[in-house]
């Protein structure tokens, strides 16, 4: 439960996640692409820059308004990690502009301190739960990322490739 651990155990839940991928025997990635939601964009967006194997994160309705709730008052430890790393990662931070559990203006005061390189989408008509308006998300995720790992990878990827899989 989030009170009784303040989100430190599900920060390293999402290293454990991304140690198993890591030592994945079949195929294991030289690189990773982290994408958190709510309050997972939280956990593990505070974690990124310590994983040298992150080629770029996405935080999806980060919930800053809230988040002294979420961690039970211990919302400054991820504002930290989020903020005091100055690392080359690329980072999209994207929100709706009805976002039940974060206003815009707080929101924006959080991540416009955030070192760059990062990118900050606001999508108008959408709540925190991109209800119907999932295209927009997804659209707006795949114009960030697809540079980036076609930068990293020229092969690996062609436009509309994402639509495919």
């Amino acid at each position: 439960m989030t009170s009784l651990t303040k989100g430190k155990a599900e920060e390293k839940d999402v290293q454990s996640i991304i140690d198993y991928i890591l030592r994945n025997k079949n195929l294991p990635p030289s690189k990773i692409v982290i994408c958190g939601y709510s309050y997972g964009a939280m956990c593990s967006c505070s974690i990124a820059a310590e994983i040298p194997e992150v080629l770029c994160y996405t935080a999806i309705s980060y919930p800053y308004s809230v988040s002294w709730m979420l961690t039970a008052g211990n919302s400054q430890h991820f504002e930290r990690r989020l903020i005091q790393p100055k690392t080359p990662i690329p980072k999209l931070f994207i929100i709706g502009d009805k976002d039940q559990f974060s206003s815009i203006s707080k929101w924006r005061s959080l991540v416009e301190r955030i070192q760059d390189p990062k990118h900050i989408v606001v999508i108008e008509g959408v709540d925190h739960f991109w209800w119907n308006k999932e295209n927009k998300l997804v659209d707006s995720i795949e114009q960030w990322l697809l540079p980036i790992v076609q930068q990293w990878n020229p092969h690996i990827w062609t436009n509309n490739s994402i639509n495919q899989l």
